[in-house]
């Protein structure tokens, strides 16, 4: 259980026997944290570290899998509010460990509103490679304020709004969580030492026959057995160039202008290479990028079922049609030029 905005009840919470963290200010005005857990199962504290003067962030573990979890609260959802979050948390947070991190509380900006604080927000996310889990109805009146930003390894199967005891309501998550992968031990055999084998032998006028061919090679292999096989090692998450550029930015308006300048240069890099000997990595960054290859097409290439963010797999139109909506407006964020203009399809008669 996370909970915001304590600072009026630090004395009753410090008396729960579950208490996991507490954070409040020095002044005791305003703010705080307090995250319990009431589980048979003890939870053992692996790493801590303060976030800003209301929230921390703390490594937890139970039995074999662990999460790191931010119970997080924004006095404001303003620029520095947001970069400040994002800029502490990959200080602090191992690359690797990032798949399995929560951040969940009450970030004060608005998912409903169309607003510069939600493009940055979710744009930092995303080079994290975070995602924003939407609550299944308003939290605070009309707004969505409390939420919750998840990793790869952090699967949301279900959550609730509830009635609170405060101007906020509640919000249930369940969720799943698997550990980080572990790094890969797969070895596959060298390309280019099975290269140089075959070119000696092949160059070994000594080889008269098959029989002599396979003693040949026989012998070379154990002379190089270890250099025989290769150690595949996962690819490192990179950040993009964006995410520096996001964190320099003064205000949010700076920042979304930035996003934008980004996509641009981007879109058309990417076009000039289409066309050139490098088409290659043309359509690698379209497959990274629009992820076109987990859609189920056929009939004229029309798509029939999509893989949500959240990894699950749905085939109602109405949802494959609002998430593609979604995937192009994340990519054309300026809304001074919208060019998505939906149309009913033509009259086939």
């Amino acid at each position: 259980m996370v909970i915001q905005e304590i600072w009026q009840r630090r004395a009753e919470i410090n008396n729960v026997k579950d208490l996991i963290d507490i954070k409040t200010r020095e002044d005791e005005r305003g703010g705080g944290t307090a995250t319990l857990c009431d589980a048979e199962t003890k939870l053992e504290m692996m790493d801590k570290f303060e976030v800003n003067k209301d929230s921390n962030a703390f490594k937890l573990r139970l039995r074999n899998v662990y999460i790191w979890l931010v119970n997080i609260y924004l006095s404001k959802g303003n620029c520095s509010k947001i970069q400040k979050l994002f800029g502490k948390l990959r200080k602090n947070i191992p690359q690797n460990e990032w798949s399995n991190l929560i951040v969940i509380g009450d970030f004060n900006v608005d998912l409903n509103k169309q607003s510069e604080e939600k493009e940055l927000l979710i744009a930092l996310a995303k080079q994290m490679g975070l995602s924003v889990a939407d609550p299944s109805g308003n939290t605070r009146k009309q707004a969505k304020l409390d939420y919750l930003i998840r990793g790869m390894g952090i699967k949301v199967t279900e959550n609730s709004v509830l009635p609170g005891v405060s101007d906020h309501k509640a919000v249930w998550w369940k969720i799943e969580v698997s550990n980080p992968k572990k790094k890969s031990t797969l070895k596959i055999p060298d390309r280019r030492c099975a290269d140089e084998i075959m070119e000696k032998l092949l160059k070994n006028k000594r080889i008269q026959s098959t029989t002599h061919f396979f003693h040949g090679l026989g012998a070379l292999r154990a002379r190089r057995k270890r250099n025989m096989m290769k150690l595949l090692r996962p690819r490192k998450f990179r950040l993009s160039s964006l995410f520096d550029q996001l964190m320099s930015a003064q205000d949010c308006h700076e920042a979304i202008s930035l996003i934008n300048k980004y996509w641009k240069r981007f879109w058309n890099e990417n076009e000039s290479l289409r066309f050139s000997q490098e088409s290659r990595i043309a359509y690698q960054n379209l497959k990274r990028i629009l992820k076109y290859h987990l859609f189920e097409k056929r009939d004229g290439a029309i798509i029939n079922s999509i893989l949500k963010e959240n990894n699950v797999i749905t085939s109602d139109p109405k949802e494959i049609e609002q998430n593609l909506l979604t995937t192009m407006q994340e990519i054309q964020v300026d809304h001074n030029w919208p060019w998505i203009e939906k149309k009913n399809s033509p009259d086939s008669k």
